[in-house]
């Protein structure tokens, strides 16, 4: 995969532009359904697929050869880092968007990358446990058995209660910080569709409260940076980012320090939760595997809280993440990656300034490295063995979430004690359909479940609901 201007340009394969409306309408129509549209894009076009036939204003790439050709070229295809929206001169969320890592390329992403590594170091992902437990123990105490709950609020609250204290050392549950909501306010307000259509900073508005929010939330972590300085260095993440510092000694700038905070907090909270809440739901659907890693759970913790020595001795919980984040993973669309300047893909010659959309989803399902690919099949991992292009939840290359490993641990942890403590049996003919808000892929009206206590005995038979929606073809059930 190298430049090169001579090359002939073969129209890239995808759907006509409809009369008039053009390729704005098939925007629209794929990313109104993103995930099924990735899969039809695939099995219509093949691995290299336009939005619009013979266009490379947006171009889907599919397959371990292209995940290895975009994602091990950090020069060649650049992080798309400007937002949907025009941004206002010196407003906090200009700053917010445009100064963390994910927006920079070359030494700026490298440098910012370097520095927020200590953050994430072994030994402190380790420390976390505790606080992830405590955590967890008090979220948890809020689900009531015997019931009708949403699974996806439940690990949406109790994620948000784990990153705001791993982060940010607070507790939502006594300090009464307005962090937390300020936090939510800014997701919601950058995902909210019409952000999108009326980016405008006018009375009444949505982008109005955007904007007030994110300069409360600059205000906010500004004051917090002030407090830690003066208190010295903590066990969260926002004090090692604080006093981190390069192979010169500089360190992160009071508005760097706000822009990386915020995108730990966005990359960290609704990924895990949506991760944990897939993975409920496949054991739901998949009773005889809940049932073999619920003796596991008891086998194994026997009553305690999970440790991380605990959570390395239980292998079908490992397989069952692992497969959970192959068949439904929480990012569908790892990366949109813009050409920075003429380059080959495949057969296809892409012009500077277009955009390359990768998906983890379409790659998980391909059956030259996953026989039987919509069926969720933990046994699978006792051979599988797939290359990191091949298998990429957390993305791959220089740009490889570097999260990670503070979202397996948690992960881990969180689950056995939800299944140590209940059982979730999704309603029957609940529609469970797929949408995208921002990088996730969350239950569009999302998961209705009846929670037992763990102390109710099993159902005799293990029968499993039947659900509609997409999720029928999304999953194989047996």
């Amino acid at each position: 995969m190298l430049p090169n201007s001579a090359l002939p340009r073969v129209p890239i394969p995808g759907p006509r532009a409809l009369p008039v409306l053009g390729e704005g309408f098939n925007r629209l129509r794929f990313f109104s359904k993103p995930v099924t549209s990735l899969l039809t894009f695939h099995r219509r076009h093949g691995d290299i697929a336009a939005l619009t036939e013979g266009s490379t204003a947006m171009v889907c790439a599919f397959g371990a050869e292209h995940n290895r050709a975009v994602l091990g070229s950090d020069g060649t295809f650049l992080s798309h880092g400007e937002p949907p929206f025009p941004l206002p001169k010196n407003s906090a969320l200009r700053r917010i968007l445009l100064e963390n890592m994910m927006s920079k390329n070359g030494e700026d992403h490298r440098r910012l990358r370097r520095m927020l590594m200590p953050a994430f170091q072994k030994a402190r992902i380790l420390a976390y446990r505790d606080d992830i437990v405590a955590v967890s123990e008090q979220s948890l105490r809020r689900v009531v058995p015997g019931g009708v709950v949403d699974a996806v609020r439940v690990t949406l609250e109790l994620m948000l209660d784990v990153i705001m204290r791993c982060l940010f050392g607070v507790d939502l549950s006594r300090d009464g910080d307005p962090l937390g909501p300020l936090s939510l306010a800014l997701l919601e307000g950058f995902l909210s569709p019409l952000n999108l259509v009326l980016p405008y900073d006018v009375l009444g508005t949505p982008f109005r409260k955007l904007l007030r929010d994110t300069t409360l939330l600059e205000e906010r972590l500004l004051a917090l940076i002030d407090e830690r300085r003066k208190a010295g260095e903590g066990r969260d993440m926002f004090s090692a980012l604080i006093h981190a510092h390069d192979e010169d000694g500089s360190r992160l700038s009071d508005v760097e320090l706000v822009a990386q905070s915020v995108l730990v907090y966005i990359a960290g909270y609704e990924t895990t939760a949506m991760s944990l809440a897939w993975t409920i739901l496949l054991l739901a659907l998949h009773p005889e595997v809940l049932y073999d890693l619920e003796d596991e759970v008891d086998a194994v913790l026997r009553g305690e809280a999970p440790t991380v020595e605990h959570a390395a001795s239980m292998p079908l919980l490992d397989v069952v993440l692992k497969e959970s984040a192959r068949i439904m993973p929480a990012t569908p669309i790892c990366s949109f990656r813009l050409v920075g300047e003429q380059a080959t893909l495949g057969e296809y010659t892409l012009p500077k300034g277009s955009l390359i959309l990768l998906s983890p989803f379409v790659t998980h399902r391909m059956g030259d490295v996953f026989s039987q690919p919509a069926r969720f099949l933990p046994e699978r991992w006792s051979h599988a063995t797939p290359t990191p292009f091949e298998y990429l939840p957390f993305g791959a290359g220089p740009r490889m979430c570097i999260g990670q490993a503070f979202a397996n641990q948690a992960s881990r942890l969180i689950l056995p004690m939800v299944l140590q403590r209940f059982r979730f049996s999704l309603r029957p003919n609940t529609d469970v359909s797929v949408q995208l808000k921002g990088i996730s892929a969350t239950p569009k009206n999302g998961l209705p479940m009846d929670v037992t206590s763990r102390r109710a005995p099993r159902p005799r038979s293990t029968q499993r609901p039947e659900p509609k929606g997409e999720i029928r073809a999304l999953v194989d059930l047996p």
